[in-house]
């Protein structure tokens, strides 16, 4: 039997029939998806150093056990408006690729569920879509967006912030 193996402009390969475990997690009140493999754990939102005149998404860079590691607001990058902002409970998925690594900024957690990933709906909709989103998954409760992570993780440093919300202690 063989697989089907497609890849996105990005260059991450997404396969057929083949079952993939993802992380679900809520930004604001959508459901979002990433790859398990592509998540190292679950932080909770530490001190951030601010990137003067950074991107909107980008909340600031984390000090990871001495390795500055960039941390993006989910909301923000898929588009979405700021509604609440940060505490120490604000769970940071630490993701990572072979190239880069980033936090990301989620409202909430669910859980792991295995997909297949030849179920992915909507791909082609989602190409050259501002968002970066690769396609729709049905899950066992509900459709998720499938985000894609490559481009989240590409950073544009020359994009101006008008504004960044603080991160406020508990």
């Amino acid at each position: 039997m063989t697989t089907a193996i497609q890849t996105t402009a990005n260059g991450e390969h997404l396969q057929g029939s083949e079952l993939q475990q993802i992380l679900q997690f809520m930004v604001q009140d959508i459901h979002c998806c990433v790859r398990l493999d592509h998540v190292e754990r679950v932080l909770p939102l530490m001190a951030l150093q601010s990137v003067p005149a950074g991107p909107d998404y980008l909340v600031g860079l984390l000090n990871l056990h001495g390795t500055s590691v960039p941390v993006v607001d989910a909301s923000i990058r898929i588009g979405q408006e700021v509604s609440e902002g940060y505490d120490v409970n604000t769970p940071v998925l630490l993701c990572s690729n072979d190239e880069r690594r980033i936090g990301l900024v989620v409202s909430e957690v669910v859980g792991v569920e295995f997909v297949s990933m030849g179920d992915l709906q909507m791909r082609s909709d989602f190409e050259g879509v501002k968002a970066p989103l690769l396609a729709v998954i049905e899950t066992e409760k509900q459709l998720s967006l499938l985000l894609d992570l490559p481009a989240i993780m590409d950073i544009d440093l020359s994009a101006h912030s008008s504004h960044l919300l603080p991160v406020v202690p508990a």
